[in-house]
């Protein structure tokens, strides 16, 4: 079981793609043992970081068997 925070900061170019990106960090979590299918990951999105109008987003992921 692991558990804490390993953060990856993305760069923008990216960011379009976040939900391929997602599939694709998750796919490498399992396959290094991180985690495994049932359990839940939280993946975090800030917009416009460090400007008034940030904006945060969370959303609660189940890994999926493949």
């Amino acid at each position: 079981m692991t558990r804490g925070i390993t953060g990856y900061k993305i760069p923008t170019h990216l960011k379009n793609r976040a939900d391929k990106l997602i599939q694709l960090v998750l796919k490498t979590a399992k396959e290094q043992g991180m985690c495994m299918p049932g359990n839940k990951v939280l993946v975090f999105n800030a917009e416009n970081e460090g400007k008034k109008n940030e904006n945060s987003s969370f959303k609660l992921l189940e890994i999926e068997s493949e």
